[in-house]
C-alpha cells in the first residue's frame, strides 16, 4: 500500500469458517483468503468491468482475469489491485472448492473429532443418569452446568457418525467429513430458529440430504 494511505478493512466469513479479507485504500486493494474449509479453493478475480484498475504484478497488468489456488488450511494473499483515478470498481469474483480426500479431511479434523468424542464420552458417564423425561428445562440446564458442561449434548443423538448412518452396515456415504458445529460457531448474529412467521425458506438443507428431518 502507498505510504500515507489509510486502510479500510472488510471481511467476509463463510459458513465453513473461511475468511476473505480486503484491505482498501484510495490507491490499492489487498485481497487475502484464509481457507478453513475441507477443500482446496480456486479464487478467480475478474476486472473486465472495472476502469483504470490493474493487478499490481507487472506480468499481470494486461490481464483482466486471474486465478489463485489456496490449499486447505492455508492463508494466502490473493491479489493487490492498483487503482488510478478516475477509476471505477466493479470486480467480480468466484470461489470454487475442490474437496480434499477423506483421509486428508480426517487428518485435518482429527483434533476436533477427538475433542467431540471426549465430550460425548463424558456426557454418557456424567449426564445420562439424569431423568431428562421428567425434568424441566431450567433443571436440566443447571444440572448440566453443575457437571462442568457449558453446552448441552444429546447423548441419544451425539455429534458423531453413528447419528447419520450405520457404520457397521455401510461405508462412509459422503464426499466430505461431517463437521458438527453449533450455530454460534459460524454465525455472527444471535441464532434464531424462526423469525416472525415460519416459512420453508427458513431452513436450508446441506449435503446430508436430510430435508425430511429438518
Amino acid at each position: 500500500m502507498m505510504e500515507g494511505d489509510k486502510a479500510e478493512i472488510k471481511r467476509i466469513t463463510y459458513a465453513n469458517g473461511t475468511v476473505l479479507t480486503k484491505k482498501k485504500t484510495k490507491s490499492q486493494e489487498d485481497w487475502e483468503l484464509d481457507n478453513k474449509s475441507l477443500a482446496d479453493i480456486k479464487f478467480t478475480m475478474d476486472l473486465s468491468k472495472c476502469k483504470n484498475v490493474q493487478f499490481s504484478k507487472e506480468k499481470d497488468r494486461e490481464k483482466t482475469i486471474k486465478s489463485v489456488k489456496v490449499p486447505c488450511g492455508k492463508k494466502k494473499k490473493l491479489f493487490t489491485l492498483n487503482k488510478t483515478p478516475p477509476y471505477e470498481m466493479d470486480p467480480k469474483f468466484t470461489k470454487k472448492e475442490t474437496p480434499i480426500s477423506l483421509e486428508k479431511q480426517r487428518e485435518v479434523m482429527r483434533p476436533e473429532i477427538d475433542r467431540i468424542e471426549s465430550e460425548c464420552k463424558k456426557i454418557e458417564e456424567e449426564v445420562m443418569k439424569m431423568p431428562f423425561e421428567v425434568m424441566e428445562v431450567d433443571q436440566i440446564r443447571k444440572k448440566v452446568k453443575s457437571k462442568g458442561f457449558s453446552n448441552f449434548i444429546d447423548a441419544h443423538f451425539p455429534p458423531n457418525d453413528i447419528s447419520i448412518y450405520n457404520p457397521l452396515k455401510v461405508e462412509y456415504p459422503y464426499k466430505k467429513i461431517v463437521h458438527w458445529r453449533r450455530p454460534k460457531d459460524f454465525m455472527k448474529s444471535t441464532p434464531m430458529m424462526f423469525h416472525d412467521d415460519i416459512h420453508p425458506n427458513d431452513i436450508k438443507q446441506g449435503f446430508l440430504g436430510n430435508c425430511w428431518f429438518l
